[in-house]
């Protein structure tokens, strides 16, 4: 059975959904959907054209953005799949834990998320990953273990294409014996990240790495009203909620070797750093 908090939060999600189709709907400026094709407002979409974007001149090699666009049998040119990554932390650690069978620190490895993302989807499918964006939450100043968690933190932060975005931890249940913490306001940053950019055509398409309902929602916006394409990724023995698998337009499982290079113990972690240093 769902908290009424866990209820609370996918009300407030499905609200915020809600709202950013209301205003696709009254900006003429934003992209709207015919027929599975975004096109501008004020433009009936062309049956001929492609629905992966604008064709453009085959004359000649043509590079948009810093990158070469790449020519199709049909005379025209189109830049590659552009990709973001979406990644919920929580979740990811979560599964990791339930593998190593452990209640202990876990950390993510920003590198190896990044190799993992570019190669292990990105690279097979000939697209180009802009950036992997990672969803945590924080302890309050006030708590023993923020300024340890700060530090960890800022080195995700500091690897290569990661943007680290940040809610916060509340403690339920203090000074009953069973206290525990919940991340607060990380599903609305994921979703409030992943509409937007949709919106905004910043990308073709997302790669999520999340298991929660809640996205669900978010994740139809961006794959109906704004013809993004939607790949979740689940990880081995903790599989998304059904509605994310059904929203998406690819499905793939994290397997246990990716998962144990992605997410270490503390000390699994400094010894990888110290082994990659020494051999730069």
């Amino acid at each position: 059975m769902r908290s009424a908090a866990s209820h609370l939060s996918y009300g407030t999600t499905w609200l915020f959904v809600f709202m950013m189709r209301r205003l696709s709907a009254s900006d003429p400026s934003l992209p709207m959907t015919v027929g599975g094709t975004s096109v501008p407002r004020g433009r009936a979409a062309d049956p001929t054209e492609p629905s992966a974007g604008p064709a453009y001149a085959a004359s000649e090699d043509v590079t948009r953005g810093g990158r070469r666009v790449v020519r199709n049998g049909g005379g025209h040119v189109e830049p590659p799949m552009t990709v973001m990554a979406f990644i919920d932390a929580g979740y990811l650690i979560a599964a990791a834990r339930r593998v190593r069978r452990t209640d202990g620190r876990l950390l993510i490895d920003g590198d190896e998320l990044w190799s993992w993302a570019e190669h292990t989807w990105v690279a097979r499918q000939g697209s180009h990953l802009v950036r992997a964006y990672v969803y945590d939450a924080a302890f309050s100043p006030e708590h023993p273990g923020f300024a340890e968690q700060r530090l960890y933190f800022d080195d995700l932060a500091s690897r290569t294409m990661i943007r680290l975005r940040l809610g916060h931890l509340a403690e339920r249940g203090a000074g009953t014996g069973r206290s525990r913490f919940e991340q607060k306001g990380v599903d609305t940053l994921m979703v409030l990240d992943l509409v937007r950019m949709a919106q905004q055509r910043a990308f073709d398409a997302a790669l999520i790495v999340a298991g929660d309902r809640d996205f669900a929602e978010a994740l139809r916006v961006v794959a109906d009203d704004y013809s993004r394409r939607v790949v979740v990724m689940g990880v081995e023995g903790s599989e998304p909620h059904k509605e994310l698998v059904h929203v998406s337009d690819d499905y793939g499982v994290l397997g246990g070797h990716w998962l144990s290079r992605l997410v270490r113990t503390p000390e699994e972690l400094a010894e990888t750093r110290a082994m990659r240093t020494a051999t730069t």
